[in-house]
């Protein structure tokens, strides 16, 4: 049996090195929203199509989202409104289909449960 580099196959998706998309979280931290707004801008470079961010803010969740770059949508008017101490953002690259707004960040558009967001977006 051969075990060079060279024969081995799989059919992951994590064989290759890929550009797709950023997911950035923070978890009790007081600045949650600030700083998932500055983890995103450190990674746009990883999707420029669209952006979003939800906070959850004792049971509630704030969920800000918008297409372009980070820097263009999170003003500091927008970046204020996200308080909270746990966050999660996303940045979007489309690997198929529309870039439209409807699916630029895959937050529910309203929630009345506290949940957070899922994607089928490839990352």
């Amino acid at each position: 049996m051969d075990s060079s580099p060279e024969s081995a196959h799989s059919d992951s998706p994590f064989d290759e090195l890929n550009e797709k998309c950023a997911v950035f979280g923070i978890y009790n931290h007081s600045e949650a929203g600030n700083l998932t707004y500055l983890g995103l801008y450190a990674l746009q470079h990883r999707g420029q199509e669209g952006c979003g961010i939800a906070t959850m803010d004792n049971g509630r969740m704030i969920i800000r989202k918008g297409e372009g770059l980070v820097s263009e949508f999170f003003r500091e008017s927008v970046i204020s409104e996200l308080k909270g101490r746990s966050a999660i953002g996303h940045n979007r690259y489309s690997t198929a289909g529309s870039d439209s707004q409807r699916i630029s960040s895959r937050f529910p558009p309203t929630s009345a449960t506290p949940r957070w967001p899922s994607s089928t977006t490839e990352i």
